[in-house]
């Protein structure tokens, strides 16, 4: 699989001016790809200066290591990191470790689907869910390996097939 960003964000890009005007409380960077994607967006309208100090201004939440280092690019350290295996569950622990999210702005940076446990957990605490979709999923370019695996494993030539959901 490969991500794309989406070409037309307004979602992006509301998020952006709403962390200028002061008007979120929290921010979930849930990849790092996501993360990097969302900042390109965002500096089409607002300064990376500006963007950076309202991500400093606000409680910022990474959901594992690789949001950490998008945000280290961008000059922010999270407020709150999820700890290992850094699933969702992990993260709202964390959140609740913090303090309460009863009235709280929370916008939450997406990968390619919503997360529906994670914003009903959020909103199940009081929060004010602001969903951020950055980019989708899309097949590969070159569909060979995909092909040649499947036609192994119709074949019976794979030991074992792994998913992630």
């Amino acid at each position: 699989m490969r991500e794309v960003p989406l070409g037309d964000n307004p979602a992006a890009l509301d998020l952006a001016r709403r962390l200028v005007d002061g008007t979120i409380d929290v921010v979930i960077f849930l990849t790092g790809v996501g993360t990097r994607f969302f900042v390109e967006v965002a500096q089409s309208a607002v300064a990376r200066e500006r963007l950076t100090a309202g991500l400093q201004a606000i409680v910022t939440v990474a959901r594992g290591p690789k949001p950490r280092a998008a945000l280290a690019e961008l000059g922010v350290r999270p407020t709150i990191q999820a700890p290992e295996p850094n699933t969702w569950r992990e993260l709202v622990a964390a959140l609740d470790a913090h303090g309460p999210l009863t009235g709280k702005t929370v916008a939450v940076q997406e990968y390619g689907t919503e997360n529906l446990d994670l914003l009903q957990a959020l909103e199940s605490r009081g929060a004010r869910v602001f969903s951020v979709p950055v980019y989708r999923w899309a097949l590969p370019l070159d569909l060979a390996p995909l092909e040649e695996a499947l036609r192994r494993t119709k074949q019976g030539n794979v030991a074992f097939v792994t998913r992630t959901d």
